[in-house]
């Protein structure tokens, strides 16, 4: 099946069996800053940590994880895979993780995001975020982090 397939995506939470296809969308859209393997099988144990993936058809084509703590739902990570961006699909993760965030509590959401990630920024502006605070050499390659925060 095609990435371009028009088929509905379907979210839910991540299953070990997708380790292989999220640590490719990791690599492909993240490249020096990816996060390593432990990283993911230790999030996906963790009962405090919501995983969730987005597949259409047979295919995963994106993930969101987030937590929270003392009321702040942090999302951590969103990934889509470059063959079906613009589609969307990361406007529907990050619509889906806001709102389980905020049936666990979160008063507030943060993130950050690369400076130079303007499709991403856009994103979360049009979501309510705002920029808060930007951090110099957040990233390998020196970009900086900008933190972003909405009241939910």
């Amino acid at each position: 099946m095609p990435l371009t397939d028009s088929t509905a995506l379907i979210i839910r939470r991540f299953q070990s069996d997708d380790l292989a296809a999220v640590l490719r969308i990791e690599q492909l859209s993240f490249d020096a800053d990816a996060w390593p393997e432990i990283d993911f099988r230790n999030l996906a144990e963790d009962d405090a940590v919501l995983f969730l993936i987005g597949k259409r058809g047979i295919e995963l084509v994106a993930y969101v994880i987030a937590w929270l703590v003392d009321g702040e739902g942090y999302i951590a990570n969103l990934a889509v895979h470059p063959g079906v961006r613009g589609q969307k699909i990361g406007r529907s993760m990050v619509e889906r993780i806001i709102a389980d965030l905020i049936s666990r509590g979160a008063d507030d959401l943060a993130l950050h995001v690369n400076e130079n990630n303007h499709a991403a920024i856009r994103l979360y502006e049009s979501l309510g975020f705002r920029t808060v605070e930007e951090t110099p050499d957040y990233y390998e390659d020196g970009s900086a982090g900008l933190l972003m925060w909405r009241p939910v």
